[in-house]
């Protein structure tokens, strides 16, 4: 199997065998699975804040929700109490 990016393997400095040899004896650093690298489900985390929390930050606001959903940017947009 070949790269067909264009890119030539031998500016690296590296023959191909060696390239080849560092690839095919490559082993994990770390023991242990890399599943348990992953991370947990979204929903069995516990939230901070919900869509359409607003926090007063100095003379800014920081609103928590999706930008291009017209409700959260009337809300960004209205006076803070």
């Amino acid at each position: 199997m070949g790269l067909e990016s264009g890119f030539e393997l031998t500016v690296t400095g590296f023959s191909i065998p060696e390239i080849d040899h560092v690839i095919a004896n490559h082993r994990p650093e770390e023991p242990g699975s890399p599943q348990d690298n992953l991370l947990p489900d979204p929903a069995m985390i516990p939230r901070r804040c919900r869509p359409g929390d607003i926090y007063r930050a100095g003379p800014h606001k920081v609103i928590c929700g999706d930008a291009r959903d017209h409700a959260i940017v009337a809300a960004w947009t209205a006076p803070m109490r």
